[in-house]
Formats: C-alpha cells, structure tokens, sequence
C-alpha cells in the first residue's frame, strides 16, 4: 500500500480489528459517515478544509485509542501531497486553457488575414474592371475647325493645306476627320447652295471618355477633363457615346440634357437629332 493510504489503512485495520462498523463509529462519534469513509479512503479532497479535517481525525483517532500526533504527521505528509498534485493539475489546465486561447488567437489571425487578401483582390479586380470599361479610346486633341468648313461649303472652293493633308495622312479609324474631308463629305451628300450647322456645347464635371458620330460621316474621340467645355457641331443627328454618363451635361440653346445616367456608369449609342419643332430630343438605340 502506498504512502497516500497509509492513515486510511492504519484507522480501518484498527476499526475492523474492534469488530466495529464504520456507522457505529459515526453514531459514537457523531462524525458524518461521508467524513468517515473519506478519511479512510484517502479522499481529503471531499473534505470541508484542512481544519475540519483534523478535528474529525482528532475525534477517531480518540475513539480507536490511537495516538493522533502520529496519525496528524501521517495524515499532512498525504495532504500536502493531495495539494501538490492538486496544483500540478491547476497548472496543467491552464496551460491547456493558454495553448486553446493561442489557437483561438491563431484563428482570429488567419480570418483577418483571409479577409485582407479578399479587399486586396477586389481592389485589384475593380482596378482592372475600371479600366476596361473607362479608358477605351485614344485621346485627340485634334477638333473640328468650323468656321473653314463653312466656308469652304459655301464658297464651293475646297483647298487642302499642307497640314490638312498631313494630317489626313496620319489619322487613324478613330481621329476627327479634318477639314477638308468634312467639307467634301458635307458638299457630296447635301446639293444645297447653304449648310446650316447645329451646335451643342458640352459641359464636363468629371473625367469622362466619349465617342461621338455626326451624321453618319464622321468619327470623335476624346477624353475630356472636370471643367472642360467642347462644341459640337453637326447636321441632322448625332450619337455619343459616354463613360461616365453623371459627368457630363449637353447644351442645346434653351435646353439641358443631364442626369444621363450614374457615376462612372457607361451609357452607349444615344441617338440626338431635332424633332419637327426644332428642339433637341434623343432616343437610346
């Protein structure tokens, strides 16, 4: 038998050797039959406290005819080693309770990193997405020179300078077509001795890309800046295409068209002619 035991074994050898059951003891004693059997069994733990303890054990040791100093020096070597183990199990816990916060902290790390790199990628996929549906066209700063179109037309005397020709050389699908080729277009498709051309002003709040076709016969890409204003000038219709549709207002004398659409919200091929009154008006295709 162990040393732990040794007080349990030593007060139930003599009890039995009295031919004295444990509730007669308690009945005698007025110890509780639980205190009893605890201190026999070695349980300490289940006892009220340590001075509780003794005093039980003095009132048994008394009982039996046992000297209790030696059974008191018995029964603290056995106590103090029920604390040592009962602090080695406190200790063991918290470092079971410490390694499960760690891993609590570990997961909490691991979802803020998680969530990190999911606004990375969006920011990421918004950039790309941005630039593809924003910035599709090269920016012209070449414009149309009306006031030689006109002119041309009317004196029906079409001249091409250096320039003009330079020009029409370099341009690509995309580029505003130059005088010369406007006012040839314009003399080939209208036999009318006077070309009146309509003008609208465009009025930008925002960086906002747009391509516009006039009458069928001629090509405009340019990216306008926020306070950046732009005439347009054409015959019968013209169709724009825009990037950022809450960016841009159209003036056309008493009349203002805004509000096409949200912010940064593309809106294509809407259609401007006059209606019979002669006031602007426009139709999505």
């Amino acid at each position: 038998m162990s040393e732990q035991k040794e007080l349990g074994k030593i007060l139930k050898e003599i009890r039995e050797k009295k031919d004295v059951s444990l509730k007669e003891v308690s009945n005698e004693t007025k110890i509780s039959l639980s205190v009893l059997e605890n201190l026999e069994n070695g349980v300490f733990s289940k006892l009220p406290s340590y001075t509780h303890a003794i005093g039980f054990l003095k009132l048994y040791a008394k009982y039996l005819g046992l000297d209790y100093e030696e059974l008191k020096d018995i029964f603290d070597r056995e106590y103090r080693g029920m604390l040592y183990k009962e602090d080695e199990a406190k200790e063991a816990l918290s470092e079971v309770i410490e390694n499960v916060k760690g891993v609590n902290k570990n997961k909490n790390y691991i979802i803020i990193s998680l969530i990190a790199i999911l606004i990375v990628v969006g920011l990421i996929y918004l950039t790309i997405y941005l630039k593809s549906h924003y910035i599709p066209y090269k920016r012209v700063n070449k414009a149309i020179n009306v006031e030689n179109v006109t002119s041309n037309i009317e004196n029906e005397n079409v001249t091409a300078s250096e320039s003009d020709i330079e020009d029409t050389e370099n341009a690509d699908n995309h580029s505003v077509l130059s005088t010369l080729d406007l006012a040839k277009q314009l003399k080939e498709s209208e036999t009318v001795e006077r070309v009146e051309l309509k003008s609208v002003t465009l009025e930008f709040s925002d960086t906002c890309w747009v391509h516009i076709n006039i009458d069928g016969k001629h090509e405009m890409d340019f990216i306008a800046e926020a306070g950046v204003n732009k005439i347009i000038e054409f015959l019968n219709f013209f169709e724009i295409d825009i990037g950022n549709a809450s960016a841009i207002k159209i003036k056309y004398k008493d009349q203002t068209f805004t509000g096409l659409g949200g912010w940064r919200q593309p809106i294509k091929k809407l259609y401007f002619s006059l209606d019979d009154s002669g006031k602007l008006v426009f139709t999505k295709k």
